[in-house]
């Protein structure tokens, strides 16, 4: 079945989403900006029709949704509107991420539970949300630890300690930026870092794609370039495969 003619909500119109409008055009599909009225993004010249929203608020998409016969949802580049996408996959009957599925991308102590539950391999980690848990928990992970944010993008809210002042200013730093009420502290483990990407369609992962990490150090390593191909041993890229496939 084609795609031409099809419409397409895509959630965001900033720099990161301009690759998916210019895709979705070329492709024939009609797209939808859904983005809040101010600031004049660059994704609004790109697209069809312009529809304000709140992405952040999965409530007010999915009603807003709704009333726009779409075929599809989408966004890219952007963690804001991933709990928004999912519930309108769900409440529309789309292809896509579920709901549930995507507040686990939106909070890091939430998919590290599901990690641990499922045997996929991840660093050991305590939620806390209090001096106290922060110190209950340095007396069983040893320094150096790293402090999470849990619902923010970027490497906002992520900070390296390697001391114990460190882990008490990085708890205050985190919780003063994110919206929930607790973050989460990890070990830290020191290496190599690369990331992947992977193709899903119909429950099916179709290929996995490792990439380079360009990264400069300031609280933490803060990624600023990909590249791919990754230039490793085949082992790395079996074992990231199956690490990745079994985070699915």
């Amino acid at each position: 079945m084609g795609v031409e003619g099809k419409r397409l909500l895509v959630l965001g119109a900033g720099r990161g989403q301009i690759g998916l409008y210019k895709a979705a055009k070329e492709m024939g599909i009609t797209t939808i900006a859904g983005t809040m009225p101010d600031n004049n993004p660059p994704g609004i010249p790109l697209a069809d029709e312009v529809c304000f929203m709140n992405i952040a608020d999965p409530d007010e998409v999915a009603k807003k949704a709704a009333k726009l016969k779409l075929d599809g949802v989408a966004t890219c580049c952007l963690d804001t509107g991933i709990s928004a996408l999912g519930k309108t996959c769900d409440s529309l009957g789309l292809t896509g991420l579920p709901e549930k599925a995507a507040i686990m991308c939106n909070d890091k102590s939430k998919m590290k539970k599901a990690f641990m539950e499922y045997g996929v391999s991840t660093a050991q980690y305590f939620e806390i949300s209090s001096e106290e848990e922060l110190k209950n928990a340095l007396d069983k992970i040893k320094l150096p630890v790293i402090i999470k944010a849990t619902d923010l993008q970027g490497s906002n809210g992520i900070y390296i300690a390697k001391t114990e002042k460190d882990a008490y200013d990085g708890f205050h730093a985190a919780m003063g930026l994110t919206k929930r009420s607790y973050c989460i502290v990890e070990e830290f483990i020191e290496g190599w870092e690369f990331g992947a990407q992977a193709f899903v369609y119909n429950n099916e992962v179709l290929f996995v794609m490792p990439h380079g990490d360009e990264t400069y150090m300031s609280h933490t390593a803060v990624p600023v370039g990909h590249y791919v191909p990754l230039d490793c041993d085949e082992d790395v890229h079996k074992q990231t495969e199956i690490a990745v496939k079994s985070a699915i």
